[in-house]
């Protein structure tokens, strides 16, 4: 009755609306926006979570700075290397000084490109030549951060210390999987795809899209396609939760990073190792991102994890923002007003519309220079159609 490709995307629908990780954010945020209206009663604050890190912007909340949250350490050797290139400078100035950060690393590429304020990976992408930091830097409409590219094995760690507390906790870890499968001389990508027990999940929605200039190609045997480049889920990441990594060596470590950031208890770091054993003794970690308030646990997107425990744990982590930030706000910090809330929430909507315009630039950019045809609409500024992926 079906194809092949029309029975495999069949299931992949099908599973995606019984688990619950690949949900909207709203089927598991309901009952945490109920608890958070209990937290408000219990702490007789709103805003009580604004304050849990002091020595950030807002705690983090929305809009954030990254590469302000990266030079905030004292001790910039736990930070890989990066460069912060502004919007209000000319293409040419910016394009000068990536090209002068690049040229002192080894190797030159890849490098990272990603908004200097985004969630969920939003807008990251592995530049592996000049003409993609050009494409990039061509349409992208806000201030950039230029980054060295750490290879290993990437984690998220979840860290939280009490402010009259000496020392932290690692409340979770989440172990990266980037998605990737490996040509056999008979099959090609499409065909790979589909017969991966996790790609095929995702084939429709990401993998078909991203790689849809090469699906017909057939990979030579034991070639090695990475699907997946950045290590956020919803841009097709497979997240494993990696409690059992968590060490006296890795808390001890990570609690040492932490004191660098002047006025940091709460937050999530993205992390990258050498391999799962330097991880687990907290030997050479490379800092590549920090994430404040707003952070997720994300080793709840673990198939394993039903979404009861997502629920739970989520409840747990607001308890522990709003604890935080009480103790903070008792030691003499003000939480923000809620007009100066409403105001950032403003502030995050429209730069999520102009995030959504510069995506869809670069995509149609690739795609015309793809098909031979040169990109000068976009010199002229026109916007794409505003899409929905992540």
């Amino acid at each position: 009755m079906f194809d092949y490709q029309t029975k495999r995307l069949l299931r992949a629908r099908l599973y995606r609306l019984t688990h619950w990780e690949f949900w909207p954010r709203w089927a598991l945020y309901w009952p945490i926006a109920l608890h958070i209206v209990y937290l408000c009663i219990r702490y007789r604050s709103v805003t009580a979570p604004s304050v849990v890190n002091p020595g950030m912007p807002r705690s983090g909340i929305l809009c954030e700075s990254k590469s302000g949250l990266l030079e905030s350490f004292s001790d910039q050797s736990h930070v890989a290397p990066h460069v912060l290139l502004k919007r209000e400078d000319s293409l040419a100035e910016r394009f000068a000084q990536a090209k002068a950060f690049i040229s002192q690393r080894s190797p030159s590429y890849p490098t990272v490109l990603k908004p200097n304020s985004s969630e969920r990976a939003e807008g990251v992408c592995i530049i592996r030549d000049e003409r993609g930091l050009l494409n990039y830097l061509k349409v992208w409409e806000s201030d950039v951060i230029l980054q060295e590219y750490v290879p290993g094995k990437e984690y998220g760690v979840f860290y939280a210390r009490y402010p009259d507390q000496e020392k932290g906790f690692i409340f979770s870890v989440v172990d990266k999987r980037l998605i990737s499968v490996v040509g056999d001389g008979k099959r090609t990508l499409r065909q790979l795809i589909l017969d991966d027990s996790r790609a095929f999940l995702l084939a429709e929605k990401i993998f078909f899209h991203n790689h849809r200039h090469r699906l017909e190609e057939t990979p030579a045997p034991g070639e090695t396609v990475r699907l997946v480049d950045v290590g956020s889920h919803c841009r097709g990441a497979f997240f494993l939760d990696g409690s059992h990594l968590i060490t006296p060596e890795l808390t001890e470590a990570v609690d040492r990073v932490s004191k660098c950031i002047p006025g940091f208890y709460f937050g999530r770091y993205d992390l990258r190792a050498p391999s799962e054993d330097d991880f687990r003794k907290g030997r050479n970690l490379k800092v590549i991102e920090v994430n404040g308030q707003p952070s997720e646990a994300t080793h709840i997107y673990d198939p394993k994890h039903s979404w009861f425990y997502a629920v739970g744990t989520l409840r747990r982590q607001w308890n522990l923002s709003y604890k935080i930030g009480s103790i903070n706000r008792r030691l003499g910090h003000a939480p923000m007003g809620l007009r100066k809330a409403f105001s950032v929430f403003a502030q995050w909507r429209r730069r999520v519309k102009s995030h959504a315009r510069s995506f869809a630039n670069l995509d149609r950019l690739l795609d015309e220079q793809r098909r031979g045809v040169e990109p000068e609409t976009m010199a002229r500024g026109r916007l794409a159609e505003d899409r929905g992926d992540c």
